[in-house]
């Protein structure tokens, strides 16, 4: 499973938010769809998360549940 660091900037509980960066790897390397589930470290946890939107600068996941670290 792939794993992303939440931009702290623009993250809440309710949404995580990729960088620019990030959010190209995701799309284009990666080539991960809305949907597709993913790790995401966000203030010091690890959450299962589904990708919302994907764009060439910014890409939302939906926190599913907060997994053990």
């Amino acid at each position: 499973m792939h794993r992303f660091y939440a931009d702290p900037d623009q993250t809440d509980e309710h949404l995580f938010v990729l960088n620019a960066e990030d959010a190209r790897h995701a799309g284009k390397v990666l080539r991960l769809r809305p949907g597709d589930e993913t790790e995401v470290f966000w203030n010091g946890q690890r959450f299962l998360a589904a990708l919302e939107s994907l764009s060439a600068d910014r890409a939302t996941l939906c926190p599913l549940s907060v997994l053990p670290s």
